[in-house]
């Protein structure tokens, strides 16, 4: 079957979806990578969308017919962040979706920001996706938001669990314009930073309100089910 790559073909290549940090700029707070991320996903839809934050994991399949087979990620793994660097810094022109590389210094619309990120365990993979102890990640950050505050920010959740989707050239993206991220707390319980950062009545607050209370055990539980979820229905 044929996947259809929606997270990652906006990453890569629609200023319309990260412009939506406009406005973000940064000021001192742990919290701003969170209320950044939030933002530029507040006019963006998905199709589809899922009912809670365990039905992005890749043990959700959505098909309709029998040429399209749909997943939200293609692993989710608990780590760690432990360093980030800035990456490409990009502009668009006209009807573009590819974008093109800029100076840091000279306007760009979005600059990227890549982590390392050190896997611990894996609790969902799609079938064929390997992963190594390290993986890159690259998260978009609009020019008037701070790089900084991205990387700072995430490298400081510490202990975390993260929804990842292909981006390219051997990194990752997280899944949903890089809103599924969580924090791991002392108990096993997941806070949802990206979510919890969202306005009332956007897609991604509607998802947070769907998934009250998460826990390690709770994704451990969806990994080991195989949900097929029909769009024709």
């Amino acid at each position: 079957m044929r996947r259809l790559d929606r997270v990652s073909l906006a990453l890569a290549g629609s200023a319309a979806v990260l412009i939506g940090l406009s406005g973000c700029g940064s000021d001192a707070g742990g919290e701003d990578f969170a209320r950044a991320l939030a933002s530029a996903s507040e006019n963006v839809t998905w199709e589809p969308f899922p009912d809670d934050v365990l039905a992005a994991m890749p043990s959700t399949r959505y098909v309709s017919g029998s040429e399209v087979d749909i997943t939200l990620s293609d692993a989710v793994v608990t780590g760690r962040f432990t360093t980030w660097e800035p990456g490409e810094s990009l502009t668009w022109e006209g009807d573009s979706d590819t974008g093109t590389e800029v100076g840091s210094d000279d306007s760009p619309m979005v600059r990227r920001v890549v982590l390392e990120l050190q896997v611990d365990s894996v609790i969902d993979l799609r079938d064929g996706v390997e992963l190594g102890d390290t993986v890159s990640v690259t998260i978009p950050v609009d020019a008037t938001a701070s790089a900084d505050a991205m990387g700072d920010g995430l490298v400081g959740l510490g202990d975390v669990v993260v929804y990842l989707t292909p981006f390219h050239d051997d990194s990752w993206a997280i899944s949903l314009e890089s809103a599924l991220v969580g924090e791991v707390m002392d108990d096993g319980t997941v806070d949802l930073p990206v979510l919890d950062a969202a306005q009332d009545g956007t897609a991604l607050n509607m998802l947070r309100a769907a998934s009250p209370a998460l826990t390690l055990g709770d994704m451990e539980r969806a990994a080991d089910a195989d949900v097929v979820v029909d769009l024709a229905d």
